[in-house]
């Protein structure tokens, strides 16, 4: 038989090879080669019944089912087979290596495969009958089995490349890169499935070759064994097995809706398969010929189309590699399946074993199901948690070219700065930039780990932990907790970064009750131990996208991204209510929280505290333990176990959560008391005087009660005197009594505080309170004539809702309750409180409390109006902050305003306290210097996954709801995934564009019909020039829409520079017409806001980090005509009066002030000498603009849709910038 002598010659072919490799003689090479592909063939194989579950296999147990392992020892059937060998060597000549090479292969199916006796004997499917011969030649001649000879060929070429390869391998190196070679190509042989008599004579031939291959890496696997330092390997090939291709299209499609209704919409699995059904039949109905029969053609596709969802499921590839730990319901300690010699069934230990603390008795809580278990399955866990294997993530983001090119570029690019020595970009615009990646080393000291050697990849991730509800609210407030653990990839730009398909879903931890203290750990350990893996050894992928022969590569967690709370419990440092409430630097106990002096603030040693850590976790007992804690605040941590973990520099202050939800929320509901109860109620009694006091300080030594009643004592001695007493000294003695209940400590230390003595040593709490009365005396004792009036009044309110429903607003700016300040009205979400906090709070309370304003006392004017000025020191640090590019002039300009505004807070504002919000804000600044701006490390799009989480089905068990979510959103990734991978088949790209519409993500703007475009009308005819034109409705850019104002007129404001002369400031205007030309030129024609007049006093003007200013209320009666490129961004518009209305511009990438008559020139150097509230500098002129230099990494992701806007605001200001120097003028007004 042919194939006979093909196994023969390729045998002596390796035998000669091997006697080269191994300097052996030549019987004795003979004899090796022999007894090597002896006992491959006395090899029965693994047997497939036993092979691991993919879903309850470890991660450990899967890889080894599908790397090779050494040969069983079989020696009685080697030694017959080697004689068998022994023999026929000696009856046959030996070929050449050349005269094998020389060896014709089958590349093309011949004409006539088999004789008909043969072919009678060999294929069941051969048969005498003209009829069915003729059906057999239409299937040698189909286009699939074409397709099948194509792979054959291709796979025939690189095994033999392999077999001469086998000759050259002298090292274990050389070994790994030819087991990778390799590895393929069983997996593509085997999907070759068609069955065809010229197939399955050429499926013996390369069987035999593969045979031999897989033989003799074996063998030399034995003399070359695995080394500990050699990466992981981890064979990614499943990635690039898509059974769904070699189906026709019309199969395709069928199944792709099935799998749309089943994965994406949410039906039933019944459901499901009623769809699939009923297009089968649809299909059938429409296949029939006149007769009612169908032609062998279409016979086969009816045949191709399963009859279940789940089979259909199977096609798509779209189940990752999880592995099911069992979970305590206890102490949450986790245990991984394991599995015994030969069975892919997993167990699990009966009862917890573990630990708590030191010196405590075993836990011994049931983990598994008491229910009986069927007869082939073990007891499932009580409490299952899954875990979503990172390798398998990793592989299935470096299966795109698209993603593997750009996740290598983001280090390539940022290498190529630093070799040309180039500095930091003054503008910067993404995490690369910052100062961290930049200097963050590899494994290698003193390498950088963006130094990627040979064809390694280095990859960065942010880390997120949170918590969030299951079910919602339920009755009397309780709640069931569970949490997420999920990253992102820093190498991918921000417009595919946090993309569902692209982002890493680790695990969803059970609950209903969140772990306690150190019993986090338990679920992050998994996913800390392949990081770990990763850093230390490198994982190899046997195939990616751009490397078919496999790479290695490496990642670590760059960012841990996660709320206060949050933050505190990942890193297993004390809460953030405790007196060691800052992860970053050494301020210590809640007194000091009032500090602004950030120029003193030390930063923690991250060697410091890895010995604590680890000084507590070797700690003998708990007490020990809690003594530990107590000195230094920090338990251990399980991501302690990568050595780069550095929390100080790492650990991120999160500004969706510290700056939205955190001071401004503050501020607004709870310093102002913006709400309709505030509003209504009665106004609170003012002090009769006003008096700094000493607030204790870390020293002071007073328990935290004490510090309570010492702020109570300062209300007291401020307050006026009862006005109900009967006379002056009765009041006194009653305060003299209000006093004496008060703590002796807090007493003493007031009265010390304000230098008061007592002549007697031992002198009672009586007695310091009456030294306090006597003090009391020397101040007045009722209410001065003018004193501050009560802020939030009905009508400011009012004003509030009418700024909220009159604005006129671009779509994608996220809508507030009209209502805003009632119980009706909810709580708001962090990117409402954006919103309120950036846009309409600012314009209503700037036109009530500003300069010019009417107010019932004289006194009033100037008290508002410092309360204003406080208010738009946060405003303008939240906006600098929110900033889509960061400079160091913003960075410091932040800090100023927020400086300004926290230490008048307790001034402006005595009933209101520090907070550690505000402690935290300050380290945002370090933040935007080390990560660059906050888009890259906040929590928004991990708070939109829990989103999406939420609202996915289940059945409402807690254990079995994560599962449930952790998968059903692990198929909804791997389709997306599948739908954006450029070999996708094409007539499935076009499903994608319908696809992509239906889900909301689609930009596509259809091209007018012909039928659309008119004769251009005649009030336009002396602007456009051509016969005819359409005229639309909209227009879409980047995402990004612009309307006529007669269709959305928040759509149709926008700031555009003039004749497109990016040199000159941007102005408004309201766009008429969107113009398209019959070659899709696209124009508007746009009507100016007219500018107010010389003079007019405009409130917004002193504000200069808070966009906005007067203009006229009415448009120009002139029409221009501008490039859909001349616009920087929307702008929203409110009537600020009968003549005027305010223009805030919505750029979040710059900020402008317009106005030609304020002319602003304040440089940065000497921004910090000047009043912060009279500053008066154009962020446009000084630093605003995007410089060029690093290319753009795409758009934005903010939680909602104004982050498009970025996209198109940072193409259009590229071009303008002329220097990273702004203090050089370069870009006059």
């Amino acid at each position: 038989m042919p194939t006979e002598i093909l196994v023969f010659d390729t045998w002596i072919l390796y035998s000669s090879s091997l006697a080269n490799s191994f300097s052996h003689s030549s019987s004795s090479a003979v004899a090796v080669a022999t007894s090597i592909l002896a006992s491959v063939v006395a090899n029965p194989g693994s047997d497939v019944n036993s092979q691991p579950n993919r879903l309850w296999a470890t991660h450990r147990e899967y890889q080894e089912y599908l790397v090779p392992t050494p040969a069983p020892d079989l020696t009685f059937h080697v030694q017959a087979i080697t004689d068998g060998l022994q023999r026929l060597t000696v009856q046959s000549d030996t070929p050449s290596a050349e005269d094998l090479a020389n060896r014709p292969t089958q590349s093309q199916p011949p004409a006539n495969v088999l004789p008909a006796t043969q072919a009678t004997s060999d294929h069941p499917s051969f048969t005498s009958d003209p009829e069915a011969m003729v059906t057999l030649r239409n299937r040698e001649r189909n286009s699939r089995t074409k397709k099948a000879h194509r792979i054959f060929d291709k796979i025939d070429k690189d095994a033999q490349i392999c077999l001469h390869k086998l000759a050259g391998v002298a090292s274990p190196a050389e070994l790994t890169i030819l087991e990778s070679e390799a590895k393929h190509l069983r997996p593509a042989f085997e999907a070759v499935t068609r069955e065809v008599p010229s197939l399955d004579e050429r499926r013996k031939v390369i069987g035999q070759r593969l045979f031999l291959i897989e033989a003799g890496l074996e063998q030399l696997r034995l003399l070359h064994p695995r080394s500990n330092d050699e990466p992981l390997e981890y064979n990614s090939n499943h990635h690039f097995d898509r059974a769904i291709d070699l189906y026709s299209p019309v199969a395709q499609m069928t199944m792709f809706i099935a799998v749309i209704c089943t994965v994406m919409i949410g039906v039933s699995r019944d459901m499901g398969n009623l769809i699939l059904r009923l297009f089968s039949l649809t299909l059938r109905w429409a296949f029939r010929d006149r007769d009612g029969n169908l032609d062998a053609t279409r016979s086969s596709i009816m045949d191709q189309i399963p009859s279940t969802v789940e089979t259909v499921l199977s096609k798509f590839n779209l189940d990752g590699k999880t592995t099911i730990y069992a979970t305590c319901p206890e102490c949450h300690c986790t245990y991984p399946p394991i599995f015994k010699p030969g069975s892919s069934i997993p167990h699990y230990p009966e009862r917890c074993t573990n630990r708590p603390y030191p010196g405590a008795e075993e836990c011994d809580s049931f983990l598994l199901d008491s229910q009986s278990p069927s007869d082939n399955t073990s007891p499932r866990p009580l409490k299952p948690y899954v875990v979503y294997d990172f390798h398998d993530y990793l592989a299935s983001l470096l299966s795109r070219t698209d993603l593997e090119d750009i996740m290598d570029r983001s280090c390539d690019e940022l290498m190529e700065t630093i070799n040309k020595k180039e500095l930091a970009p003054s503008y910067v615009t993404d995490v690369f930039q910052g100062e961290y990646i930049r200097t963050f080393e590899g494994p290698i000291k003193g390498q950088l780990f963006v130094d990627q050697p040979g064809t390694e990849g280095r990859y960065l991730f942010a880390i997120n932990v949170d918590f969030f509800s299951t079910e919602g609210m339920t009755i009397r407030g309780a709640t069931a907790s569970s949490g997420i653990i999920s990253l992102s990839c820093l190498n991918l730009p921000l417009e595919m970064r946090n993309n569902n398909e692209n982002i890493y879903l680790a695990s969803v931890i059970p609950g209903p009750n969140e772990p306690r203290l150190t019993e986090l750990n338990h679920y992050v350990r998994p996913v800390v131990d392949q990081f770990v893996e990763s850093w230390e050894r490198g994982v190899r992928y046997t195939r990616t996208a751009n490397h078919l022969t496999g790479r290695c590569t490496r990642s670590a967690i760059a960012i841990a991204v996660c709320d206060l709370p949050g933050g505190h419990k990942l890193s297993q440092t004390a809460n953030h209510s405790s007196h060691f409430y800052c992860t970053r630097c050494t301020c210590f106990h809640k007194s000091t929280l009032g500090r602004t002096d950030f120029k003193n603030w030390q930063l923690r040693d991250c060697n410091v505290l890895r010995e604590h850590a680890m000084e507590w976790k070797n700690a003998a007992t708990r007490k020990e333990q809690e003594h530990l804690f107590s000195a230094h605040g920090v338990r251990w941590s399980e991501l302690w176990r990568l050595p780069y973990w550095d929390p100080p520099r790492m650990l991120v202050v999160d500004c969706m959560h510290c700056l939205l939800e955190g001071l401004c929320q503050y501020h607004f509901r709870e310093v102002l008391k913006l709400t309709s109860a505030s509003a209504t109620a009665n106004a609170p009694q003012p002090n009769a005087f006003d008096y700094q006091f000493q607030q204790p300080d870390t020293n002071s030594g007073l328990a935290e009660n004490v510090v309570k009643q010492v702020s109570q004592i300062h209300n007291l001695l401020v307050a006026p005197l009862s006005v109900a007493e009967p006379d002056l000294e009765a009041a006194f003695l009653a305060l003299t009594h209000k006093l004496h209940r008060k703590n002796k400590d807090a007493i003493v230390y007031v009265a010390k505080s304000l230098n008061l003595s007592h002549s007697h040593p031992r002198a009672t709490k009586l007695q310091w309170a009456e030294e306090l009365c006597t003090w009391r005396r020397k101040f007045p004792t009722s209410v001065p004539t003018e004193f501050a009036p009560k802020l939030v009044t009905v009508d400011v309110m009012d004003r509030i809702r009418a700024v909220v429903k009159e604005t006129s607003t671009p779509s994608w700016l996220p809508s507030v309750p009209y209502n805003f300040g009632d119980a009706a009205a909810g709580t708001l979400k962090a990117d409402e409180w954006r919103t309120m906090a950036t846009v309409y709070l600012p314009i209503a309370l700037i036109s009530v409390w500003s300069t010019g304003t009417s107010h019932p006392l004289p006194s009033a004017s100037a008290a508002t109006k410092k309360v204003l000025d406080h208010t738009m020191a946060l405003v303008s640090a939240v906006s600098l902050a929110c900033r889509r590019t960061m400079t160091q002039f913003r960075m410091d300009a932040y800090r100023d305003h927020l400086t300004f505004w926290y230490s008048n807070l307790c001034q402006l504002h005595p009933e209101s306290s520090y907070r550690v919000n505000a402690h935290m804000a300050f380290h945002v600044y370090d933040f935007l210097r080390l990560f660059g701006p906050v888009r890259s490390w906040w929590c928004f799009p991990f708070e939109r996954l829990i989103g999406i989480l939420q609202r996915l089905p289940h059945n409402h068990k807690h254990g079995q709801i994560e599962m449930t979510m952790t998968l059903s959103f692990l198929k909804v990734t791997k389709l997306k995934q599948w739908l954006q991978r450029p070999d996708c088949p094409a007539f499935l790209r076009e499903c994608k564009v319908v696809f992509d519409k239906a889900f909301g993500k689609s930009d596509v703007q259809s091209s007018p019909a012909d039928s659309a475009f008119v004769v251009v009308p005649s009030n336009l005819r002396h602007l456009i020039k051509g016969p005819r034109v359409a005229l639309r409705a909209y227009h879409i850019v980047n995402k990004l829409t612009y309307s006529r104002s007669s269709t959305h007129l928040g759509n149709s404001l926008v700031m555009f520079y003039p004749k497109g002369n990016r040199s000159k400031r941007p102005v408004p205007g309201s766009i008429e017409h969107i113009i398209v030309y019959p070659t899709n030129k696209v124009l508007y024609t746009i009507r100016r806001q007219v500018e107010a007049q010389i003079g007019t006093a405009d409130p917004y003007a002193e504000y200069p980090h808070f966009p906005a200013q007067l203009y006229c209320n009415q448009l120009s009666d002139d029409l221009e005509v501008i490039q859909p490129d001349w616009v920087m961004s929307h702008y929203v518009r409110w009537n600020f009066s009968k003549d005027h209305c305010v223009v805030l511009n919505l750029s979040r990438v710059m900020a402008t002030i317009s106005n030609p008559n304020i002319v602003m020139k304040t440089t940065a150097s000497a921004w910090s000498a000047i009043p912060l509230i009279n500053r008066k500098a154009t962020d446009t002129m000084k630093e605003g603009l995007v410089a060029p230099g690093r290319k753009k990494r795409g758009r934005t992701d903010d939680d909602t849709v104004d982050s498009r806007q970025a996209e198109c605001e940072e193409k259009s200001q590229a071009k303008l910038a002329k220097t990273d120097d702004p203090s050089k003028g370069k870009n006059k007004e």
